[in-house]
């Protein structure tokens, strides 16, 4: 932790000093510094399986494609919360063949997430990042889908899964789920509108609209039309919930300054015995989407050298516990 508390200080500081953002490449125990007109392109071409990409805020060129299993981990989404270092801002990212055990966390993707065609690419982890959608873009073959992906506490856009197996999808914010997959698990989370799925398993979502679809199971969802018809399984659901009434606040699918907090939980208790929606479950939603490393909060940087020529930089880091 340590180790990162530092390598997160050396990109913040030498970023604002030099006025050129600063990619973190670490490997084996060395870090590497990137800058220039494309610094994520040059980590990302110098990296190999298994590294870390530190990306800190700012807008970032990526590469034409992800085809390695990296970690990259971003400094947020939420404007109020990376107000001393900003949000980390990439376009759009495609992930291809070679990319299994990817994990991603605390950027602002408006493009989202493309999957290479009819590829297999397995045990991809997605969290807190914003997404515009993730499009597992290939044909539904339970052969070459890919595989045990855990997508958690993030805002989506659109979730096309017709290409995908066996994936977790829990404590996100999404405005379309669409297209049929295979035994997805689909929990706490808080969506718009459902169409499409089949073969899924849906326990303590708070979902706004549902098309009639087959063979899912339902289980402890709030739901604001009652769903009907079709070959699926409904038990102990919460039909004909207003949803500007259950949440704090509600203004549109996802907006920064709602409130996603029930006003009264304890009145839709989940299977597992926390409450349905975003906040229940394994993986609560964390208010602010804060990445697990540790966050600048606050900043102070002076403008010029003191007369014993050091330049005087304040600045306010929190521990992350999750």
């Amino acid at each position: 932790m340590k180790k990162i508390f530092f390598l997160l200080l050396l990109v913040f500081i030498s970023s604002q000093i030099t006025a050129q953002v600063k990619v973190a490449l670490h490997h084996n125990g060395t870090t590497t510094m990137f800058s220039g007109t494309q610094p994520f392109v040059n980590a990302y071409d110098a990296s190999v399986n298994g590294d870390t990409i530190y990306l800190p805020g700012g807008v970032f060129t990526p590469p034409p494609v992800i085809s390695k299993g990296l970690v990259i981990i971003g400094a947020g989404h939420y404007p109020d919360s990376t107000l001393a270092t900003g949000i980390t801002d990439i376009s759009v990212l495609n992930i291809y063949t070679g990319a299994d055990r990817l994990k991603l966390q605390g950027m602002f993707i408006a493009g989202g997430i493309n999957f290479e065609g009819s590829a297999r690419i397995d045990s991809v982890v997605f969290y807190r990042c914003y997404m515009g959608g993730i499009n597992y873009s290939g044909p539904y073959d339970t052969a070459t889908n890919c595989r045990g992906h855990l997508i958690y506490q993030n805002v989506i856009g659109t979730l096309s899964m017709t290409h995908t197996s066996n994936i977790r999808v829990f404590n996100n914010i999404i405005s379309s789920l669409i297209s049929m997959s295979e035994n997805a698990w689909i929990k706490n989370n808080k969506i718009e509108s459902v169409s499409g799925m089949t073969f899924c398993f849906f326990e303590n979502n708070a979902i706004r609209n549902m098309a009639t679809d087959g063979y899912n199971t339902f289980r402890n969802n709030i739901f604001e039309n009652a769903p009907s018809g079709g070959t699926n399984i409904y038990l102990n659901n919460y039909n004909n919930n207003s949803f500007t009434s259950i949440f704090q606040t509600l203004t549109a699918w996802f907006s920064y300054t709602d409130n996603y907090h029930l006003i009264n939980p304890g009145a839709f208790p989940g299977t597992d015995g926390t409450q349905a929606g975003i906040y229940g479950g394994l993986y609560p939603y964390k208010d602010g989407a804060v990445p697990s490393n540790p966050h600048i909060r606050l900043k102070s940087i002076g403008l010029t050298p003191e007369a014993n020529g050091k330049l005087k930089v304040n600045f306010t880091v929190a521990a992350q516990n999750n």
